[in-house]
């Protein structure tokens, strides 16, 4: 019987898409701005949930929330990495809802200094979509520090 139980569990593992955060730890600043392309400050403005894409029934079954996702207006305050002509004084930051997706919680304003990368796909299967900014908890975004502002600016002059 426990064979048996073992057997289902295991199948049933392989059959359906699993989908959790599997990031250990913060990284050092060298690899944190160097995986990013773009490393700025930036205020949070306001929240907004959003269904990123129609999730299927096995995503379903685990979290009530698959597809859904959270878009920040953020106001720009300090640009350390990316191109400048491609920031706008207002910007849109996307990033999972934290419930084993890696989204991070960010605090209506609340001032943060942002890691992102560019996506044009909310996940490895969904139709690509205008390119957006994303962050999550594998990133060091976190609430706007002093001393990691002159760290980020102190690596990068040295680039």
């Amino acid at each position: 019987m426990k064979r048996i139980l073992l057997l289902l569990i295991t199948l049933f593992s392989i059959l359906i898409k699993t989908y959790c955060c599997s990031c250990i730890g913060i990284a050092d600043f060298n690899t944190s701005i160097k995986k990013a392309d773009v490393v700025f400050s930036a205020r949070i403005i306001s929240e907004e949930r959003f269904l990123a894409y129609e999730p299927d029934e096995s995503e379903l079954f685990f979290s009530k929330n698959a597809g859904l996702r959270i878009r920040y207006k953020v106001e720009v305050e300090e640009i350390y990495k990316g191109r400048k002509g491609k920031f706008k004084k207002v910007m849109y930051l996307v990033t999972g809802l934290g419930d084993g997706d890696c989204g991070i919680k960010l605090i209506e304003n609340q001032s943060y200094i942002i890691y992102g990368i560019y996506k044009n796909q909310f996940n490895n299967y969904t139709p690509k979509v205008h390119t957006f900014i994303y962050t999550d908890i594998c990133t060091r975004t976190a609430i706007f520090n002093v001393n990691d502002k002159e760290e980020i600016k102190r690596i990068i002059r040295r680039w």
